[in-house]
C-alpha cells in the first residue's frame, strides 16, 4: 500500500473512494464494495460505504491495527511506541499502562505529551510543505514516484519525467524505437 499517494482521511479511514469505478476499496485488502450494492454482513445488511467499515473491524480487526503494522516505508516508529499507541487506543488506564510496561506513570503520560508534540509537528511541516507545493509542476517538472521496493532511498530516485525520458532515450535505444 502507497500511503504517500493517499489522502490523511483515506489513510484514517482505511479505506479510499474510487470516483472512476464509484466504489469503496478497503485499504488493506483492496476488497471492492460497489456504490448502491447492498452487503449483507453477520445476517445485518449494508451500504457499501458501512460495509467497507465493518469490513475492516472484522477482517483487520481495526484500521489502527494495520497501521501499526505495516511494513511501509512510512512507518518509522519502533515496536514500543507501537505498544504505547495501541495502549493508548484501548484506553487503558496509565497506571495500567505503568504496570504493564514497568514503567512509572509520569513515564507515560511524558510518552503522551511527545506524541501530541509530534502531530503538532507534523501538522505544521504539513501546511508548510501544502504552501510551497500546492501549485502542481507540470507533468515533466514532477518527481517520478519511488517504488515500493525500494530499500535504500537517496538521489538516485530523484529524478523528473524529462530526465526519465533522456535515460531512456540514451541507455536503451532500442526500447525507445519500441516505444
Amino acid at each position: 500500500m502507497d500511503y504517500g499517494k493517499m489522502a490523511l482521511d483515506e489513510i484514517k479511514k482505511g479505506y479510499k473512494y474510487d470516483k472512476e469505478q464509484d466504489v469503496f476499496v478497503c485499504n488493506h485488502c483492496g476488497q471492492v464494495f460497489n456504490i448502491g450494492q447492498v452487503f449483507q454482513i453477520e445476517g445485518n445488511f449494508f451500504m457499501a460505504e458501512p460495509a467497507v467499515m465493518k469490513h475492516i473491524s472484522q477482517s483487520h480487526d481495526s484500521n489502527l491495527t494495520q497501521l501499526l503494522c505495516s511494513e511501509s516505508k512510512y512507518n518509522t516508529l519502533t515496536q514500543n511506541q507501537r505498544d504505547l499507541l495501541a495502549m493508548f487506543y484501548s484506553k487503558m488506564s496509565d497506571k495500567d499502562m505503568a504496570k504493564k510496561l514497568n514503567v512509572t506513570e509520569a513515564t507515560i503520560r511524558r510518552q503522551r505529551f511527545t506524541f501530541r508534540e509530534k502531530a503538532k509537528q507534523a501538522k505544521f511541516y504539513l501546511a508548510m510543505y501544502e504552501l510551497v507545493f500546492e501549485d502542481e509542476p507540470t507533468t515533466t517538472e514532477q518527481i517520478i514516484p519511488i517504488h515500493n521496493n525500494a530499500i535504500y532511498v537517496d538521489d538516485r530516485y530523484l529524478i523528473t519525467e524529462d530526465e526519465k525520458q533522456h535515460i531512456v532515450e540514451t541507455f536503451f535505444p532500442v526500447f525507445n524505437l519500441l516505444y
